[in-house]
């Protein structure tokens, strides 16, 4: 690549730095998901694809070249930690969830729905309780991930999926919330994917359905 001329050298700097952010990306996805096959990762990189194209098609009207991956990598980063209760509860369901359309448009679904459905006052009292964990991890230098797979995060994380269910079981109302949310995460995927065309109404019962049978899977599996 040493004697690449870029095709708009003013933008060099800048084109470099989103090279920089898909490589990364990739590495990134491959290492979090290490089960998937090739055409697997490839579909997870085109997705995010759209996003770092759109930062790149924005940042083209700024006159700042700032540097666009640690910005890109922190912003991913504030968006993962904000939801502790979310994040917990999707990572326990992971195994039963195995669809890359679901692992990369539902899950954000899902993760957002605790806050909803179990309420402000027990959701901040969960979100509290999952901060001190990962403080006390911290202190024994575990990363994000092995914290969660501690006995009394995933103790804690079975309280979660508990609640949620009952939830789920007692109010019609959190099912048409859910199955709305879902259909908006589909139609904009299928946006993003035009050449995966499915039709959204059926395919929103089945991820639904999918994601129930997990829940209940996951509850009687009685593992804690």
């Amino acid at each position: 690549m040493s004697d690449f001329k870029p095709l708009f050298p003013q933008d060099a700097k800048r084109t470099e730095q989103f090279r920089r952010v898909i490589i990364r990306k990739t590495l990134q996805l491959a290492r979090e998901n290490p089960k998937m096959d090739d055409d697997q990762i490839i579909d997870l990189v085109d997705l995010e694809a759209v996003r770092i194209c759109d930062l790149c098609v924005e940042s083209s009207y700024e006159d700042d070249p700032s540097n666009r991956v640690s910005q890109y990598f922190m912003d991913e980063r504030v968006g993962q930690r904000r939801n502790h209760v979310g994040r917990f509860f999707v990572f326990a369901l992971e195994g039963y969830l195995n669809e890359p359309i679901i692992k990369r448009a539902i899950y954000r679904v899902l993760a957002g729905s605790t806050e909803e459905f179990l309420g402000r006052k027990i959701y901040e009292s969960y979100s509290q309780k999952i901060k001190q964990l990962l403080k006390e991890g911290s202190s024994q230098g575990l990363s994000y991930n092995k914290v969660m797979e501690q006995k009394p995060s995933r103790d804690l994380t079975r309280e979660i999926l508990q609640l949620y269910w009952n939830k789920m079981e007692q109010s019609v109302s959190c099912e048409k919330m859910l199955k709305n949310q879902i259909d908006s995460a589909l139609t904009k995927y299928q946006t993003q994917k035009p050449e995966d065309a499915f039709d959204i109404e059926a395919y929103t019962q089945e991820v639904y359905d999918y994601f129930m049978t997990a829940l209940k899977k996951n509850l009687d599996s009685g593992v804690s």
